[in-house]
């Protein structure tokens, strides 16, 4: 199975080394699309919508690699439920830590409050980055452990190559 396919189709069944293949390409574009706002906080937008557009890849992989283990591909929502909720909390402590200090007097102008949006992401980018990195292994890596594949043919087709 190519990795075009393993990441788009969601039909079939995706073995534990494609999926850790797969998931550590999703991994590494995460990364790159949450450090775009230290190169320029005006892409702030394109970012959020890129990130956005990366879960259906992560929700494909996750089912395929849920049929390989004979389970239903709607448990992916109790995976993507624990997932966000890791993610915000994690987020939070992130930007308690690495986030600048509001300012004494609340921003007057829109423009204000974009500056100190900006100053926020650019101080959050990276260390966010590194965690959603180090989260989403640690849920490729539990995945794998926790989900034993069938040897042979199941409901969702005949077992994967790899």
């Amino acid at each position: 199975m190519s990795i075009g396919s393993a990441l788009l189709s969601p039909g079939g069944r995706l073995g534990p080394s494609m999926f850790l293949k797969s998931g550590l390409i999703l991994i590494v574009i995460g990364f790159l699309i949450s450090v775009l706002t230290v190169v320029s906080p005006a892409v702030l937008i394109i970012s959020g919508l890129l990130s956005i557009l990366l879960l259906y890849p992560w929700v494909v992989i996750w089912v395929k690699r849920l049929h390989d283990a004979g389970k239903s591909g709607w448990l992916v929502i109790a995976v993507l439920v624990v997932w966000i909720i890791v993610s915000i909390v994690v987020s939070q402590i992130i930007t308690g830590m690495f986030a600048p200090p509001p300012p004494e007097t609340q921003p007057t102008t829109v423009s204000a409050v974009f500056e100190q949006a900006q100053a926020s992401a650019r101080a959050t980018a990276i260390p966010a980055g590194i965690a959603s990195a180090v989260i989403s292994f640690a849920f490729v890596y539990l995945g794998n452990m926790l989900l034993k594949s069938d040897p042979g043919p199941n409901p969702y087709g005949p077992p994967p190559a790899d």
